[in-house]
């Protein structure tokens, strides 16, 4: 499964995606995590020190792997091949993932240098090699790839996480959280990706009121200050295996290609996704 973690900045994406990433490797599943986010929270806790190659610099790989110019539009790559290609051990994998333990490596995105501040690109577009590897990522049915997102839905609503098979949005008892998980549902629903909630830093949890039932809560713990999985709570542990037996029974096991064929054909009639 690829899922991507979002939500309001705070929430604990990071600390969620970390605790996903983790739980699923000790578990036995060979896991790639991607630290999507330019602040790379995910790889500090993670215990990694980023360091090239990022995978705001990929772009040029991905147009190679599938044979097209630079020169060209990325959405070509839809006119030249219909399945997905990458998979857990090529060269892509290779050259961009860290390993960070036993069934857990690392891909990071990167973070703001001369280049992303100087060249008039805007961050979509160094985030754009995300877009285009992870519908074409193919995953044996024991594969986790967990995505660390940018807080609030600018990087969501640029189609980034058309290719994940979930969107998991973490949401605080709080307002401000709740309300950014309604703007994001509704990007979600309008590209079809499967959409779920958890709730995190919970004390109560019998009070909480929005539109999508939770299918989980994680409880306030002290392990996310120190990022040491012995340390995680067991009921927390628990809820990770929870959570992912529930979205493996409620998402379509398809590929997820015809969703950048429908994003590109809207933006060729000029209709906003």
């Amino acid at each position: 499964m690829r899922i991507a973690i979002v939500g309001k900045g705070g929430s604990g994406k990071s600390s969620i995606s970390w605790l996903f990433a983790c739980h699923a490797a000790r578990s036995g599943l060979p896991t790639l995590a991607i630290d999507a986010d330019y602040n790379m929270d995910l790889a500090h806790n993670l215990g990694i020190e980023p360091s090239s190659p990022f995978l705001k610099g990929a772009e040029k790989d991905i147009y190679h792997h599938f044979g097209i110019d630079l020169s060209q539009n990325a959405f070509d790559i839809l006119a030249l091949h219909k399945k997905e290609s990458f998979t857990f051990d090529d060269t892509f994998m290779n050259t961009y993932a860290k390993k960070v333990s036993d069934n857990l490596q690392l891909m990071v995105l990167g973070d703001h240098d001369e280049e992303t501040m100087y060249s008039g690109r805007c961050s979509h577009a160094y985030a754009k090699s995300i877009k285009f590897y992870l519908p074409y990522l193919h995953l044996r049915s024991d594969e986790m790839v967990i995505i660390d997102s940018v807080a609030g839905t600018d990087m969501l609503n640029y189609g980034l996480y058309l290719g994940v098979d979930a969107i998991i949005c973490v949401v605080e008892q709080t307002k401000n959280s709740i309300a950014v998980m309604e703007s994001t549902k509704r990007i979600a629903d309008a590209y079809g990706i499967p959409f779920f909630v958890v709730l995190n830093k919970c004390v109560d949890i019998t009070n909480v009121n929005m539109s999508v039932d939770p299918i989980g809560a994680f409880l306030f713990d002290p392990a996310f200050a120190t990022y040491e999985y012995e340390n995680v709570m067991e009921k927390n542990k628990s809820m990770c295996d929870a959570v992912l037996s529930h979205i493996q029974k409620h998402i379509p096991h398809t590929s997820t290609i015809h969703r950048l064929e429908e994003w590109k054909r809207k933006h060729d009639l000029g209709v906003q996704s």
